[in-house]
């Protein structure tokens, strides 16, 4: 068995969302789909014998996402199943939601079955909405409180983006002293999914990080990040970090990441092989952990062109050439 990377996990528990947001990765909503999608969801069953894999492999991370996770009726048994397997609790739980369905009882069966919750949120009310849905902001602010109340510290998810990339500060300032937030964390838009051809909506991640840099340090006289942004930037060190995650959709196909999850990036299916049998084999994955772009854009120069102070792997991937894709 290969030395295992694997640090984050993200399971997309359903298609199905509330709503409906403009740059959406996942397409997560559309009703056309909507028969197909609960049929084709892994079962309660499915999931035990998945959460047996993933505490093998010890990731520091399971992110239940979706769509919208709190639209399965069994979210909190499939929590409970994973907690009763990782019951030393080497694996922190974690569930990203957009807050609109959260009440008192939610706010308490998450404080109880989670390890931490991201809610999605990307401005103050008028930015927000003009992206995720009218009214969408304030039922998120009451989501974030009855958490708080609950006994858990939320975090909020912020899509950057050309329409809030200018009035982080203003946000920023309104979520840490109205919500009581002190974690942020920040992902550019993505140009897949039902966001394909929304380069308006593209931003400067340099500028981006230069704003939320000086809010933390004016706020609290430090700076303090998880993560180097720098250390994953291609031009930087030619990988964005690719095969430290994987993504797991409703049905059971396994994914390199959110970005690179279309047919020809596909490294398996839960139903037909174990989650550890996939990570091993020789695959995609395999292939795009020893890409280095460095030197690739050396001997391709057309994508040169492509990069950004942001882009990851699956963009290039995604909009290069075809002799680029032929290496996979």
């Amino acid at each position: 068995m290969v030395e295992n990377k694997i640090k984050n996990i993200y399971i997309h528990m359903t298609r199905k969302c509330n709503l409906k947001c403009s740059y959406c990765y996942f397409n997560a909503g559309d009703n056309s789909d909507a028969d197909h999608t609960v049929n084709t969801e892994l079962s309660f069953e499915e999931f035990n014998g998945l959460f047996k894999d993933i505490a093998a492999l010890s990731p520091e991370k399971l992110v239940f996402t979706g769509g919208e996770p709190l639209l399965r009726d069994d979210i909190y048994p499939i929590a409970a199943a994973f907690r009763s397997i990782d019951a030393s609790r080497r694996t922190r739980l974690c569930l990203m939601s957009n807050g609109t369905l959260i009440d008192e009882n939610q706010a308490f069966q998450i404080a109880k079955h989670f390890d931490e919750i991201r809610i999605s949120v990307d401005g103050l009310p008028y930015t927000n909405d003009r992206l995720r849905g009218e009214g969408v902001f304030s039922k998120a602010e009451r989501a974030i409180r009855l958490l708080n109340l609950a006994g858990i510290s939320p975090g909020i998810s912020v899509t950057l983006t050309s329409e809030n990339s200018g009035k982080l500060e203003a946000f920023m300032e309104y979520a840490v002293d109205n919500m009581h937030v002190n974690q942020f964390h920040f992902s550019p838009f993505r140009p897949v999914g039902r966001g394909f051809n929304r380069n308006d909506l593209l931003c400067s991640w340099t500028y981006a990080q230069s704003v939320i840099f000086r809010f933390w340090e004016k706020r609290y006289g430090f700076i303090h990040v998880k993560k180097d942004a720098e250390s994953y930037m291609l031009k930087t060190c030619g990988s964005c970090g690719i095969g430290c995650y994987i993504n797991i959709l409703q049905d059971g196909s396994v994914y390199p990441c959110h970005v690179l999850s279309t047919p020809e990036f596909l490294i398996g299916n839960i139903r037909q092989q174990s989650l550890s049998d996939i990570l091993n084999a020789e695959s995609v994955l395999k292939k795009l952990e020893s890409l280095d772009l460095k030197e690739i854009y050396k001997k391709y120069p057309q994508i040169e062109s492509l990069y950004t102070d942001a882009v990851c792997l699956g963009e290039l991937l995604i909009n290069s050439c075809e002799s680029l894709k032929k290496l996979l």
